[in-house]
């Protein structure tokens, strides 16, 4: 399944929680799961087990299946439940044609026999039988793996079920055969050591198992306690059935996870261990391939290494063994980004992918489910829901537009962090971040505020809502970087100040800024002010303002006397001095400063619609231009001869605080504070007229959701909440309780002889000009817009001209029409039907030949109408695409260019999930979600449930022995006795630890456990501490250092086993840039000196052909028309990088010769993709691409070449 182009990026499986991914293996792009959530709503309890198939998925969304491939109508369920009632059934495995499956169950599933303890079970989904494998009684059996034809089942179990002793995990395998034509089953024993034996998983035809443990299996049995990787090899065709150990590894530290691939013969794990055959070490846990069939011992293949993967766990083949998905700690693409995360290596390409930024996932994972999907479980809802804990998601990172695009190349960040930036020279581009404004909380304080400073006094307010968008560009050497400030989407809150008015802030035009990543630039404090009264000798009255109709602006004053070219003495005149900015200090780590010019509008009354800063409010004066100066470090505004009295002064002065550069680049502009003034002289208010100092204190908001808590700043609920009354920005939606911008409004008409603009209120406006234009006629001239039309004069008869007609000839101009002769009856021309061949001319019209065979393929453009067939000549509709997805929560419709789209209902719409117990029922993402549950009460020893049908309540008495509390914490075990909770034996008090007593036992509390005394001796386990002492109960010391502060050398950390100083791993200043040339300076760190030009464009072109490499390879051979065609192309590709390489050096002469090359051979690859597009043989979307990338190189090449013409 490699052509699931319009699945989303991620979908999420589950809700409730937590739910994880299963460690057993699921067959044909499939996940089978289990789960404590009545996922669908139909009054489930208990774990039960679900199914989910990428093809029905894609099928029931309408989408375009994979080649060859029919959707059966009406779609199947995609996610459908397999067992219902009691047991718990958990550890699911499904065969490759999803009709037989295993999983572990309490023994009384089913009826079953071996209640309390798990058992393993098989159910044919086809027929409903149940086969119960196990029924012991000292043991459980649990986590089954199924071959693909389903033959074959392995487990482990602590049961004694071939004899010999229980209460250790052995592996099983048990067989479905026939011998002599009679059906039969054969259980056989895998393992008999003293140490656990686990996680067996079968191969394709279940042939061979791989599996890790402590024993050692091949000597006497015992147990050595740390954790290899052993595989065995089944002879089941026919009695005796027998199998054969290999030990994989023999490491001297832990191995685990194993993964055995579907065919051939290779075992994917994770291992700490340092002396495997064939690893280059490094220390870490990492993941390791090794073959089945060599041998015991056989040499390994690393893939990871410390330095810079960190520890790296929960291997998992995707479908064949070309690409598998891992979970790793480090920093790979040394993109800022860290805990646990998905990659995924494609060995035949040798190609690693970063999937997730958040370190939030945990293990197991599985690649199974196809090609370019991985299963996950993780705490952020990656599907951009709301989900809460621990979901199933399915990320589908498929290389093509609208998929999730993962991290490929260094500085680049995952789908969930960040779009990635484009290769080359801008890979340290930040990108585009929202600076969420923090509402000021009047409850808990903090928050954005703004303050007024008059000659009266001072009043702070608190600040609602807003954002700016910062476009942040790619970090210099000094770690720099511009920001463009888009004054469209530069929102202020309107600020009201109680007896005074309301200001309202808006861009007057784009802004920008500058960012320090490191400090030290100059100018990180902003001091800004204006001086109220100065005269005519002062140059700056020249250019000051007046407040009478010269005046810029609409403030009005009592300064009306025009400024005088030659003023007499004593000056008679007086005028207001203009702002003057000074910039001071420097900036601080993470230091910002944006600079945005402004209309300041000051509203007296609100209007009618109670909202204000709108059309109708009453207004004390309106848009006065200023320029709002903005920085994290100190800003201060001040009027000198204040409120035009000589020598009063007003002043305000705020400090911000600076931004984390590794959390911007991650999308997280969380701690950074932007402080500014604005200064405005005379302001009219609801007093008297006054001078003002106006303060700004933005407080960033947390603009993402992590573990569920999302920041009181983000507290959309419906996308009612985002509005703006401004429609020319599109529809504000509420997405992760997060207004999310809407798509502006087109109000390009096409007409030249309208301008267009958008009016906040009123939308698109078209307003007709008189300008010159282009009426299409060639006939005319002097064109002209007339009455928003365009309207040409005639010009001169028997100028050349095309009528468009293919069958005229001798085309002339007359009277403005252009016009022709007949061509000759007969003569060859195309009536645009593509069901009729052999057209010909007949008097001057294209006249349609025979009609081509029925049910030759041709299209009407529109993917709604199914495949389109010629029949009798006319291109006819085949069946129309089902879109309705039987969500109510969505509306459904099909676009004739992309296929279904489903709508999310705005959330908070009513509807109904089918379970009464859950009163509140919304939707919530396009998910009919309910909230709320009916309250049953219930005494102790008893239970009370609702009935999901009706939503009543009914109670049952627990049986004797069920666990209960007692309510007294000093007795254990309570257990209920005829419907009354019964307390059992004493609680035996232990102290906590070192640095705690035992202490006795309180009825109501439990054990006290009181800390020693402060100053006790005890050891808290690590070398690295001195003088370990209590301390309010807890055992610490004073640290070791050991850093010596070069971090050229690597970090130096203490051993904790031995208190020795470790030396880290060097850095890697590997920037990712092929633009910059990276090295250390000793006692500074990494720098990034820019190369050349030529070097920088050269590495760009590569960047391309790696990525038509690597689209290529990963395409299905179906996609790309053939074998030989994929072969041509990469064959291609590969000339065109050794040029590239070629290129890289040698005199202007013969570079230019290798790039010409490198021109012609991009030009051969979009002509083998030009023909197979024109013969329906490639893919036209996988085309296009590909054709995309080609075109954008060659245009790269030809200006490469010009430079050193």
């Amino acid at each position: 399944f490699a052509l699931h182009r319009e699945s989303p990026p991620a979908i999420r499986l589950t809700s409730g929680g937590p739910n994880f991914v299963p460690q057993t293996r699921s067959w044909a792009f499939s996940l089978i799961f289990s789960s404590t959530d009545d996922l669908l709503a139909n009054g489930s309890t208990g774990r039960q087990i679900y199914y989910f198939t990428l093809f029905d998925y894609d099928c029931q969304r309408g989408v375009i299946p994979p080649i060859q491939v029919t959707c059966p109508e009406p779609p199947h369920p995609f996610l459908v439940q397999l067992t219902s009632g009691p047991g718990d059934p958990d550890n699911p495995t499904i065969d490759g044609s999803g009709n037989r499956i295993a999983f572990d169950a309490d023994g009384s599933y089913g009826g079953g026999q071996g209640a309390g303890h798990r058992q393993i079970f098989e159910l044919d989904l086809d027929t409903g039988e149940l086969l119960q494998v196990t029924a012991a009684t000292d043991g459980d059996s649990v986590r089954p793996s199924i071959n693909f034809p389903g033959g074959v089942v392995v487990f482990e179990s602590t049961a004694a079920l071939k004899g010999g002793t229980s209460g250790v995990p052995q592996v099983f395998a048990f067989f479905r055969t026939a011998i002599e034509r009679v059906p039969v089953t054969v259980l056989l024993q895998i393992t008999n050591g003293a140490g656990p034996s686990t996680r067996p998983m079968l191969d394709y035809l279940g042939k061979f198992i791989s599996f890790e443990s402590t024993a050692d299996l091949l000597g006497d049995g015992h147990d050595t306690g740390v954790s290899q990787i052993f595989a065995s090899e089944l002879e089941h065709g026919k009695p005796p059935f027998s199998s054969r150990l290999i030990q994989i590894t023999r490491g001297d530290a832990p191995s685990h996870h194993p993964w055995i691939a579907e065919k051939d013969h290779f075992v994917l794990f994770d291992s700490a261990a340092t002396d495997l055959p064939g690893a280059a070490g490094g220390g870490g846990t990492e993941i390791y391939a090794a073959p089945i069939d060599a041998g015991n011992s056989p040499t390994v293949v690393q893939y990871t290494t410390a330095n810079p993967f960190g520890n790296c766990t929960f291997p998992t083949f995707s479908p064949g063994t070309t690409r598998f998905a891992f979970l790793c700690t480090g920093d790979a693409f040394a993109n800022g980004t860290a805990g646990n995360r998905v990659f995924a290596f494609d060995a035949g390409a040798n190609q690693l992918f970063q999937i997730t930024g958040r370190g939030d996932v945990v293990g197991p994972i599985s690649a199974a489910v196809g090609l370019n999907f991985v299963a996950i479980s993780d705490n952020t809802d990656v599907s951009g829901g709301d989900a809460c804990d621990y979901q199933i998601y399915i990320i589908d990172y498929f290389p093509f537009p609208g998929h999730w695009i993962p991290a490929t190349r260094p500085g680049q960040l995952p789908y969930d962090l960040s779009p990635p930036p484009p290769p080359g020279p801008n890979s340290n581009l930040i990108g585009t971040r929202t600076l969420s404004i923090l509402p000021a909380d009047p409850a808990a304080g903090g928050g954005s505020q703004a303050t007024l400073t008059t000659q009266a006094g001072t009043w702070a307010v608190g600040v609602d809502p807003g954002y700016v968008r910062l476009d942040i560009a790619a970090r210099d050497v000094n770690q720099e970087a511009r920001i463009g400030v888009p004054g469209d989407t530069v929102i202020l809150p309107p600020i009201s100040f109680p007896g005074f008015g309301t200001f309202c802030i808006a861009a007057s035009g784009d802004g920008a800024g500058a960012l320090d990543c490191n400090g030290g630039r100059a100018g990180g404090d902003l001091d800004s002010f204006r001086d109220h009264n100065i005269d005519d000798t002062d140059p700056a009255c020249v250019t000051g303002c007046r407040e009478d109709g010269h005046c810029q602006g609409s403030l009005p004053g009592p300064h009306h006397d025009p400024a005088l070219a030659n003023p007499p003495s004593p000056p008679p005149a007086v005028c207001n001095g203009p702002p003057i900015n000074d910039r001071t200090g420097t900036y601080g780590a993470g230091g910002m400063q944006l600079e945005v010019p402004v209309k300041v509008t000051l509203s007296a009354y609100w209007g009618v619609d109670g909202v204000p800063c709108t059309a109708d409010d009453t207004y004390f004066f309106r848009d006065a231009p200023s320029t709002l100066a903005l920085t994290t470090g100190s800003a201060t505004g001040a009027i000198l001869d204040a409120g035009n009295v000589l020598g009063a002064t007003l002043e305000a002065t705020d400090g911000g605080a600076p931004f984390d550069c590794a959390r911007v680049k991650t999308g997280d502009l969380t701690g950074g504070e932007l402080v500014g003034t604005l200064s405005l002289l005379d302001v009219p208010n609801l007093g008297q007229l006054t001078d003002v100092v106006l303060g700004l204190h933005l407080v960033a908001a947390p603009d993402i959701c992590i573990n569920c808590t999302c920041s009181s700043a983000t507290t959309c609920g419906a996308a009612a909440d985002c509005a703006d009354a401004d429609v020319c920005n599109g529809t504000e939606q509420c997405q992760n309780l997060t207004c999310v911008a809407g798509n502006p409004l087109p109000c390009d008409d096409g007409n030249p002889c309208t301008d267009d603009s958008c009016d906040p209120t009123a939308g698109c406006v078209h307003t007709n000009n008189t300008g010159p234009c282009d009426d299409g006629n060639p006939c005319t001239t002097s064109d002209t817009c007339q009455s928003g039309t365009c309207v040409g004069v005639a010009g001169a008869n028997g100028g050349a001209c095309d009528d468009g007609n293919g069958c005229t000839l001798g085309d002339v101009c007359q009277a403005g029409t252009c016009t022709g002769s007949p061509a000759p009856d007969g003569s060859l021309c195309d009536d645009g039907n593509p069901c009729t061949t052999g057209d010909s001319c007949l008097t001057g019209a294209c006249t349609g030949g025979p009609a081509v065979p029925d049910n030759t393929p041709c299209s009407d453009g529109s993917v709604c109408n199914g495949l389109e067939t010629c029949v009798g000549g006319v291109c006819t509709p085949g069946t129309a695409l089902n879109c309705d997805d039987g969500n109510s929560c969505t509306a459904d419709s099909c676009d004739p260019i992309t296929g279904c789209a489903h709508t999310t209902s705005p959330d908070g719409t009513p509807c109904y999930d089918g379970n009464g117990c859950t009163p509140t029922d919304v939707c919530q993402g396009g998910a009919c979600v309910g909230s709320g549950s009916v309250a049953c009460p219930a005494a102790p020893c008893s239970q009370a449930i609702c009935d999901p049908s009706n939503g009543t309540c009914s109670t049952t008495q627990l049986p004797d022995g069920a666990a209960c509390e007692d309510g007294n914490a000093c007795t254990t075990g309570d257990t209920c006795q005829g419907g009354t909770c019964v307390g059992g034996g004493p609680v035996a008090c232990a102290p906590l630890d070192s640095c705690h007593l035992a202490g006795v036992c309180d009825p109501a509390n439990g054990c006290s456990n009181p800390a020693k005394v402060n100053g006790t001796g005890c050891d808290d386990g690590s070398a690295c501490t001195l003088g370990d002492v209590c301390l309010n109960g807890v055992c610490s010391g004073v640290v070791v250092s050991c850093d010596d502060g070069d971090p050229c050398n690597g970090t130096e950390t203490c051993d904790p086993a031995s208190g020795g100083c470790v030396t880290g791993p060097l850095p890697n200043c590997d920037d990712g840039d092929p633009c910059t040339t990276d090295s250390c300076v000793a006692f500074t760190g990494c720098t990034h000196q820019a190369a050349g030009a030529f070097a920088c464009g050269l590495s760009g072109i590569e960047q391309t052909f790696l990525l038509l490499q690597q689209d290529v390879q990963a395409a299905p051979v179906t996609a790309l028309g053939g074998q030989s065609r994929q072969t041509r192309l990469l064959d291609l590709v590969a000339r065109g990088l050794a040029r590239v390489e070629s290129a890289r050096s040698g005199p202007a002469r013969l570079r230019a010769h290798q790039l010409q090359f490198i021109q012609s051979k991009l030009k051969f690859i979009t002509n083998v993709i030009d023909a197979g597009m024109r013969r329906l043989k490639i893919d036209p979307r996988l085309g296009g691409t590909l054709r995309s990338l080609a075109v954008g190189a060659m245009q790269d090449v030809q200006s490469l070449r010009a430079s050193i013409a």
